[in-house]
């Protein structure tokens, strides 16, 4: 019985949930869903100007950055599955 409680409790959270994080507010108060997104507005931007060779010193080193976490993002997600399904690296 208890069990049946709380998954029932459990799906009656799961849309409030869903509603608070991706909800502006929530997104613009420094949640992941707004943090990501500014990164990747920022990235974008100074991939355009850098194009256009507009770039400053310190434009050139927060694009670097941005790009070394991409790269950081991506090691940390196949290591992640390769741990998950044992295969290794």
């Amino acid at each position: 019985m208890w069990i049946i409680v709380r998954f029932y409790l459990s799906i009656l959270m799961l849309p409030m949930l869903v509603k608070i994080m991706f909800s502006p507010a929530h997104a613009s108060s420094g949640g992941m869903v707004g943090k990501l997104q500014a990164e990747l507005d920022e990235r974008k931007e100074l991939e355009e100007l850098e194009e256009q060779g507009k770039l400053d010193e310190t434009q050139a080193e927060r694009l670097a950055e941005l790009r070394a976490q991409d790269v950081q993002d991506h090691l940390v997600d196949e290591l992640t599955r390769s741990s998950n399904t044992g295969t290794g690296v």
